[in-house]
């Protein structure tokens, strides 16, 4: 349920920001975002890399279900902004919302997201069960005690 809020107020966020960042009749300079791995595992790097800042502006990118920001990277001269990161090892299995968070060319405030799949943790495999060793001890104590029970009934008279 938490995750459906954020993801609606992060969405929501980027919207008004488009919305509200471009004046009336200008063509709105949207950024973008890629990531190497769309399907990174925990505490795996990946690299992320955007378009749309201002010149030498910093960025930062965050992630939802994490704590702070996960990186932050300088613009070049052209906006661009490549960094690598590593998924926090903490980070919740399934959908999150990755962010770069900065200011555009122009100086208004743009957060640009794109989604992230992170798998669940792989189940360690059982260890095998020794059910025949267990059935052959079984077996053998078995004989022992029937041996053992016919020994005692064999009484040599004196």
């Amino acid at each position: 349920m938490r995750r459906r809020i954020a993801l609606g107020v992060v969405v929501f966020g980027a919207l008004a920001t488009l919305l509200l960042a471009a004046p009336a009749g200008a063509a709105a300079s949207l950024g973008q975002v890629t990531v190497s791995n769309q399907s990174p595992a925990r505490s795996s790097e990946i690299e992320v890399s955007s378009t749309g800042w201002r010149p030498g502006g910093v960025v930062s990118i965050v992630m939802t279900g994490t704590k702070g920001v996960l990186a932050r990277a300088k613009a070049d001269a052209r906006g661009a902004a490549r960094m690598r990161l590593s998924v926090p090892s903490d980070a919740a299995p399934g959908q999150d919302v990755l962010s770069v968070v900065g200011s555009t060319a122009d100086g208004i405030p743009q957060q640009i997201t794109t989604v992230l799949a992170v798998p669940a943790p792989a189940k360690p495999p059982t260890p095998p069960r020794p059910w025949t060793a267990v059935f052959v001890l079984a077996g053998l104590a078995t004989i022992l005690m029937l041996v053992g029970e016919r020994t005692d009934r064999q009484v040599v008279p004196a």
